[in-house]
């Protein structure tokens, strides 16, 4: 009997921390900023800080900063569709592959100009409003993404 207590203590035990770590790693960023740098100076650590990132080279295509930056921190990748929302992807990239000038509103009120070949980074429960069509979104789950977004929390 003993035995069987200890080993459920330990179930919720390696239950409650896992649910701390799901917490704390999907937690957003309550102070924000706006990061404007180029593809190259773009480094993993500026991206896990979860802050907004507006890419200002001339990027021909979303892959080259996909393959780039997100190598190790995606499991799915999705083209988005949907013109306003809720950021539910780990990180949302909106990339203006047109000749336009094109801008998102971001929580309501910060609204981002990108010009062609720009992209904007949009981490992880943003709300996001496009201002007109023709930008190309892809949303990059990590597992804690995927695993909640399938689960509609």
């Amino acid at each position: 009997m003993q035995l069987h207590t200890i080993h459920v203590l330990i179930v919720i035990l390696v239950g409650l921390l896992l649910v701390l770590y799901v917490v704390g790693k999907m937690r957003t960023q309550p102070n924000a900023e706006i990061v404007q740098v180029s593809l190259s100076n773009l480094t993993d650590d500026m991206i896990l800080e979860k802050n907004l990132i507006v890419i200002d080279d001339n990027v021909v295509s979303c892959n080259q900063v996909i393959e780039s930056a997100f190598r190790f921190l995606y499991v799915s990748k999705e083209t988005v569709t949907v013109s306003s929302g809720l950021n539910n992807y780990q990180y949302m990239i909106f990339h203006n592959d047109s000749d336009l000038v094109n801008s998102v509103v971001v929580a309501d009120r910060i609204e981002i100009r990108l010009y062609p070949g720009n992209i904007l980074i949009l981490p992880w429960r943003w709300k996001y409003q496009l201002k007109k069509d023709g930008l190309q979104m892809v949303g990059l789950h990590s597992i804690t993404s995927y695993a909640i977004s399938a689960l509609h929390i």
